[in-house]
C-alpha cells in the first residue's frame, strides 16, 4: 500500500466513521475504490477485549476496506465478487501491509470465527447499517 491513510471524521450521531473522499486501495494487484461518504466502523473490537487491542489498533485502511468487503457482500468492486474467507484474508493482508503486530493475528481469528454473523446479517439485509442509520438521523434533522 504504501500511501497516505485517507480523510474521514467520526460522526457522533450515527456511532461510525465517513469517508472524506473517494480512496483508492492496491492490495494483491487489485485496485479497490471506496467512494466519499462510504461509513464504517473501524474494527468492531468489543470493549471488554480493548486490553488486548482497541478498535483504532488494527490499522485503518484494513478495517476500512474490511468493511467495504462486509457491506457489500464481497462484491468490492463491479468486477470483483469475493467470498467471507477472501474478505477476511485481505483483512489480514492489509493489516500486515499497515504494520500491525501481533494483534493482526487474533484480529483474523475473530472475524473468521464471528464474521459470520455480519455476513449473514448482510444477506438478509442489503442495505448497509450506517446507511440506514444516516437515513434515520437525516428524518430527525441530525447530520
Amino acid at each position: 500500500m504504501g500511501k497516505p491513510a485517507p480523510y474521514y471524521y467520526y460522526s457522533p450521531p450515527l456511532h461510525c466513521w465517513v469517508l472524506m473522499g473517494d480512496y483508492t486501495v492496491h492490495l494483491d494487484g487489485k485496485v479497490f475504490v471506496i467512494p466519499q461518504g462510504f461509513m464504517w466502523d473501524q474494527a468492531s473490537v468489543p470493549r471488554v477485549l480493548w486490553p488486548l487491542a482497541s478498535n483504532v489498533e488494527l490499522g485503518t485502511i484494513a478495517p476500512l476496506l474490511h468493511d467495504w468487503g462486509y457491506q457489500h457482500g464481497g462484491r468490492m468492486c463491479p468486477d470483483l465478487e469475493y467470498s467471507r474467507s477472501q474478505v477476511d484474508h485481505l483483512f489480514y493482508r492489509s493489516m500486515k501491509e499497515e504494520g500491525v503486530g501481533w494483534r493482526r493475528h487474533p484480529a483474523f481469528w475473530a472475524v473468521r470465527a464471528f464474521g459470520m454473523f455480519a455476513w449473514r446479517a448482510k444477506a438478509k439485509d442489503p442495505l448497509p447499517r450506517a446507511t440506514r442509520q444516516a437515513r434515520i438521523a437525516g428524518k430527525r434533522g441530525r447530520l
